[in-house]
């Protein structure tokens, strides 16, 4: 495992906390979802790897009454589902608040880069009538949603992803006013990713990458299938490209950079001979998460890049799930013994920023829906350089 470059960013990335209440009322019980504290065994391996810690859950009720988003907290939070509803936390337990309440069960969230909305199973909310998916290329009835992203940066339109029942997928961009097909020079384009910058996006279409304009007109290749299987991609703080590849008999997580002659070159930053998937790269700091499959007692484990000493939820089997500006990791893990859904979810301070200790602790049990991080997207890096293609207005 390396260490990136670029830790002077870090101090940069980091929050101060002083809008924080000095006491937080106790909320009053939902008893419909209200979870019991329970207890967890962590194995503390930085120290004494034979040492557990038993944690317990820093929220143990859930408040009644309304749902309101209300503003993105400078620190970040981590927002999961029970049953209809949408749940708020502060990094440190505190601060709980219902965010959104539904009227379907919530199979996905994410929040746009502002903060300020959210897509809800794939739909904006709240619902934005000019943002509402357009028409299927064809029958309705072969067609669905398969996947939707915000634009960057800024978030002002979205990204569905339509797919056929039979075969093949089409890119639609949708923003005030505007439909743009993605899809015309890739008849069969899936996983959109937007550069930060929101001038340019990341796609796969039939085992090759490419980078293009958000007009989906112009586009160059970034990698093929005939090197290695790609998986999954997110770009960070810089703007570069972070991915999974399987090839060769191993996994490795590479970053696509502009090498001294201009030629693109993608240094492996990590390599297993085990599966690697879950990748979660932040947007505030040179760190990289990823989890890697093993062979026995818990089915993956979680890995770090960016960071030199071991992470306690090594033991957990714990699944990242997303960056907070902290840089603070919330990761979903199984109940203890490895059985069951992934109900727990833990913050896990890499001790990179002043004021916030290394280590890790339980934030809740029981969430039965998807989780994720809200937080307001820093500022974006420059486009990708001419040298590798023209740029486009931001989306």
């Amino acid at each position: 495992m390396r260490r990136i470059a670029g830790l002077l960013l870090l101090v940069a990335a980091c929050t101060t906390t002083t809008d924080r209440p000095t006491s937080v009322p106790p909320p009053t019980v939902r008893p419909s979802t209200a979870q019991p504290p329970q207890s967890t065994t962590v194995s503390t391996t930085v120290n004494d790897p034979t040492t557990t810690t038993t944690l317990r859950a820093l929220v143990t009720a859930l408040p009644d009454g309304p749902c309101q988003l209300g503003e993105t907290p400078s620190e970040g939070e981590v927002t999961f589902a029970i049953d209809a509803r949408i749940y708020g936390a502060l990094p440190d337990g505190s601060r709980v608040r219902c965010l959104v309440e539904g009227d379907e069960a919530i199979e996905s969230i994410e929040w746009s880069p502002t903060g300020d909305r959210l897509l809800l199973n794939g739909r904006v909310h709240p619902r934005d009538d000019a943002l509402e998916p357009p028409p299927p290329p064809s029958d309705p009835l072969k067609w669905f949603i398969r996947a939707a992203e915000w634009t960057r940066p800024t978030g002002q339109g979205v990204v569905y992803e339509y797919s056929h029942r039979g075969n093949g997928s089409r890119l639609m961009k949708v923003k005030p006013g505007e439909v743009v097909d993605l899809s015309a020079t890739f008849s069969n384009a899936n996983l959109p990713v937007y550069h930060p910058a929101g001038t340019h996006l990341v796609v796969r279409e039939e085992g090759r990458v490419w980078l293009m304009t958000n007009d989906g007109i112009e586009a160059v290749l970034l990698a093929s299938n005939e090197e290695a299987e790609i998986m999954e991609y997110e770009f960070d703080l810089n703007g570069d490209l972070v991915f999974l590849a399987h090839h060769a008999g191993a996994s490795h997580v590479h970053k696509l950079v502009s090498g001294e002659n201009g030629e693109l070159e993608s240094p492996i930053l990590m390599e297993s001979v085990l599966p690697l998937f879950g990748l979660r790269v932040s947007p505030f700091a040179p760190l990289i998460a990823y989890s890697e499959s093993v062979v026995a007692g818990c089915s993956h484990r979680l890995g770090i890049i960016g960071v030199e000493v071991p992470s306690p939820l090594d033991s957990l089997g714990a699944l990242p799930v997303g960056w907070l500006p902290n840089d603070q990791l919330v990761a979903a893990a199984q109940s203890p013994g490895c059985l069951g859904p992934y109900s727990d979810l833990y913050v896990f301070s890499t001790g990179l920023c002043p004021g916030t200790p290394y280590g890790v602790t339980k934030l809740v049990s029981g969430v039965e829906g998807p989780a994720t991080v809200r937080t307001v997207a820093p500022p974006a890096p420059p486009p990708p350089g001419a040298n590798l293609i023209e740029s486009t207005a931001p989306a």
